[in-house]
């Protein structure tokens, strides 16, 4: 947990991402690293980072919010009573955490199917009082080595719309290492019909697009320093596009 204020960010990243050490040599990739990037946009709020249940050939897997297979995506058979939110809620309240404090949800390439999975527990036990203290829900370059990317039905997505009530925004941003891989075409097609599942059911989301040319791991990274965190953010955005290629050119850590 870092910095202080009202309210806290909960951020959940993906694959690669590891404390650095022997299994994650790269600082730049590292937990330590995005920890740092994410608490630095949001300087006045708590920022929790939620460390997959395991870290497996470097495949975050999140089991402790929901079924996965040794790759992390989520397996068809996900529960009918979906625990994510309720887990959540106590993983929060013993790291002090109030219990009014507003939340946003930011998750990172896998660690989106967390956030696919809080929403689908919009009518289980925690799910109501949990998603009634969300300010908004950030997408981060979602993708996965198979599809679909985001494991939530129409009917699931209406109700999380129903009970939220539009409240708080979603945004979902983007760029071309998902978005136009040609060996996961359904990554980008996937992004498009989930949006689109979101409008249709009344759910506010906007798209956004960060970088430029062929795809790269640090443009996916990219994502994590430029996402806009809100729509009248211009701090931070496609401008802000180059942060790690910078990095790994710089002989002087950053970190």
């Amino acid at each position: 947990v870092a910095n202080g204020g009202t309210g806290v960010v909960v951020f959940f990243p993906g694959d690669i991402t590891d404390t650095c050490g022997e299994l994650c040599q790269d600082y730049r990739y590292s937990a330590e690293s995005l920890f740092w990037i994410v608490s630095s946009k949001y300087p006045h709020q708590h920022v929790v980072a939620v460390r997959p249940r395991m870290v497996h050939e470097m495949f975050a897997l999140y089991l402790n919010f929901l079924n996965v297979d040794q790759m992390g995506n989520p397996r068809a058979e996900l529960r009918e009573d979906p625990g994510a939110a309720d887990h959540l809620v106590k993983l929060l309240g013993k790291l002090g955490i109030a219990s009014e404090e507003r939340i946003t949800l930011v998750g990172f390439s896998k660690g989106c199917v967390v956030l696919t999975e809080l929403m689908r527990c919009a009518e289980a036990e925690a799910g109501p009082a949990l998603l009634s203290r969300i300010e908004a829900i950030h997408f981060l370059d979602p993708g996965l080595m198979q599809p679909p990317v985001f494991r939530i039905s129409e009917e699931e997505t209406a109700v999380f719309a129903r009970v939220c009530g539009g409240r708080f925004p979603i945004f979902m941003h983007g760029s071309p290492r998902q978005l136009d891989d040609a060996n996961r075409p359904f990554v980008g097609e996937n992004i498009e019909e989930f949006c689109g599942q979101l409008r249709k059911a009344g759910v506010q989301v906007s798209q956004h697009r960060y970088g430029n040319g062929d795809p790269s791991l640090n443009m996916h990274f990219d994502v994590v320093h430029c996402f806009r965190r809100s729509e009248v953010d211009e701090e931070f955005g496609p401008h802000c596009a180059g942060f790690f290629e910078e990095w790994a050119r710089s002989s002087v850590p950053l970190g």
